[in-house]
């Protein structure tokens, strides 16, 4: 989770480390709604990575929910998809990942690479593949959002810019 906790709205973003889509949305929108919504303290991200891709996809979120365990999930999440390659061209390898931690200060990327195998990697994991289920999610990204502690409805997007998000989150938000 990015955001206060008390924020009034809570958007859920299910992602694939290897969607393009995805990609596109971290490095082209998603620092918006980190400016206009989640600094401001109206909205709260909640992150639910989902290896629909292929099984490189698994190995990705691991890392990047192991980096979670140290505050960095979204860190590594964003310098991952900058690193993007191909689908399921095994872009996705140890070193990549290693890299990636190393560059992130405060980081200790053999734990990381360690706690990629723990149970509670293994559980967060299966919690957001649950989570995906329950949502009917069969696709990246979707996104949810609604009131804090309410029901979230899947947001009808058209594109993956702000200002397809700006309907949904500013008539919640008010």
């Amino acid at each position: 989770m990015v955001g206060k906790k008390t924020a009034p709205v809570t958007m859920i973003e299910f992602a694939d480390p290897q969607c393009p889509y995805c990609r596109q949305y971290e490095l082209e929108t998603l620092p918006a709604i980190i400016k206009e919504y989640v600094r401001t303290g109206k909205v709260k991200l909640v992150y639910f990575g989902v290896p629909i891709i292929g099984a490189n996809s698994e190995q990705g979120l691991r890392a990047v929910y192991a980096a979670g365990i140290q505050n960095k999930l979204w860190n590594f999440s964003h310098l991952l998809y900058r690193s993007q390659g191909a689908e399921n061209s095994g872009w996705i390898t140890d070193d990549l990942l290693r890299r990636i931690g190393d560059s992130i200060p405060g980081v200790d990327t053999a734990k990381m690479m360690a706690d990629r195998q723990s149970a509670n990697v293994d559980g967060t994991l299966a919690a957001a593949e649950q989570q995906a289920t329950n949502a009917r999610v069969n696709q990246t990204p979707t996104f949810f959002a609604g009131p804090t502690g309410g029901t979230l409805q899947q947001i009808p997007l058209t594109a993956l810019s702000i200002d397809a998000f700006r309907p949904t989150l500013d008539a919640l938000v008010k």
